[in-house]
């Protein structure tokens, strides 16, 4: 266990988004679910057992504290971010043959495993073509239509874009001066989680998913207060 706690608190140096916020973290994770690439056994194994199960039994996660009117652009994006993690395990075969499965008691494969995340987040900045050669973010002519188009199509949203955006480029850049050197340009990870607290943050009162852990995710974003990983469980439903 001690060994564990060392590893994670390691861990938390590790630049681009810190992987702190166990809700966000879900949503990245959710993300990929679905390709067989991104999954360990123990994955498959859920999976498997949920596919013979009842629909009515199965518990819908829900990873979304807005119902706003961007599902289908998220789930756009969210094929797109597959399709990235594939590609980049798939360049870590080529170049270091058949790899390990993720060992959690492994600081090292741990951290490799969040740096793939970033290197996906990159990817898909490049496929959108919203970053230069380097991984940089583009100037918010650019940003302010993807923003629009893939994850702000709400009305009530349009108004907020171009402020959100400069917030979230400022924060960027302040990120990434303090960020270790990294695999892969962070900046666009940075950005995805900086757009999402802001605009979960701004969300209607009548639009806000009513449960106990988006009223906790809300309180924790609004007071700026760090999430802990041990503390998972204050996001439970139950």
């Amino acid at each position: 266990m001690l060994k564990l706690v060392i590893c994670l608190s390691f861990l938390a140096v590790v630049s681009s988004y810190d992987f702190k916020d166990p809700y966000y973290n879900e949503i990245l994770l959710a993300d990929l679910l679905d390709s067989d690439d991104s999954l360990t056994a123990f994955d498959r194994f859920k999976r498997s057992t949920n596919e013979i199960t009842d629909d009515k039994c199965k518990r819908q996660h829900k990873h979304k504290c807005c119902n706003d009117a961007n599902g289908d652009n998220l789930d756009m994006i969210k094929e797109l971010k597959k399709q990235c993690f594939t590609e980049i395990k798939s360049k870590e075969r080529t170049e270091r043959g058949m790899m390990d499965p993720i060992d959690m008691f492994s600081c090292e494969k741990v951290k490799r495993a969040k740096e793939d995340m970033i290197c996906a987040l990159e990817c898909v900045g490049r496929k959108k073509n919203v970053v230069d050669a380097k991984g940089n973010l583009l100037d918010p002519a650019v940003l302010i239509p993807f923003v629009k188009e893939n994850f702000a199509s709400d009305p009530w949203q349009e108004p907020l874009i171009a402020g959100t955006v400069d917030d979230c480029l400022r924060e960027v850049a302040e990120k990434n001066e303090k960020a270790e050197e990294t695999r892969c340009n962070p900046s666009s990870a940075h950005f995805g989680y900086c757009m999402w607290r802001q605009f979960t943050l701004a969300c209607p009162k009548g639009m806000q998913e009513a449960s106990k852990k988006c009223d906790k995710v809300r309180e924790k974003l609004a007071n700026n207060e760090p999430v802990s990983m041990y503390h998972k469980h204050d996001f439970d439903d139950n």
